[in-house]
């Protein structure tokens, strides 16, 4: 698993400017909603670089995509942590983060490496295991 260096930029610029405003960011967050953040990050991030990544093979992508029964496991995730997280909040959950400053930049660097350590990974239906498939975006998921 290798970073190309707009990847590394990317959560250098992402990190950078979270530890530039995080005096402003809250102190105490509540679980539910520390959670929904982190999905949200998770899920944003992942289309941004599928997004770039899909502009980078546009010429790439003229051959027909291969029959695979498979989900994006990082997308699978973070859909699943938004539904947890709105369940803590919804159920107004007592659980309450302390968060120091240093905090918030630390959480989003290691939320970003995450996304990106795990970008090929997909749930295959078939096999019901994780597997490696760097082209997923150009995978047809189902098929008539």
């Amino acid at each position: 698993m290798s970073f190309a260096t707009w990847e590394k930029v990317a959560i250098a610029v992402l990190v950078g400017g979270v530890a530039l405003v995080r005096a402003r960011l809250p102190v105490k967050i509540e679980l539910g909603e520390a959670v929904l953040a982190s999905a949200a990050l998770l899920l944003v991030q992942g289309l941004i670089r599928d997004l770039v990544r899909l502009r980078m093979a546009r010429a790439q992508a003229k051959h027909s995509a291969p029959r695979v029964t498979c989900v994006c496991a990082e997308s699978t995730l973070g859909a699943s942590a938004i539904v947890i997280g709105m369940l803590l909040v919804f159920a107004l959950s007592p659980v309450v983060l302390r968060v120091p400053p240093i905090a918030w930049p630390i959480a989003v660097g290691l939320v970003s490496v995450f996304g990106f350590a795990t970008r090929h990974l997909v749930l295959d239906w078939r096999t019901r295991r994780l597997r490696w498939e760097p082209d997923h975006t150009g995978v047809v998921v189902w098929k008539k």
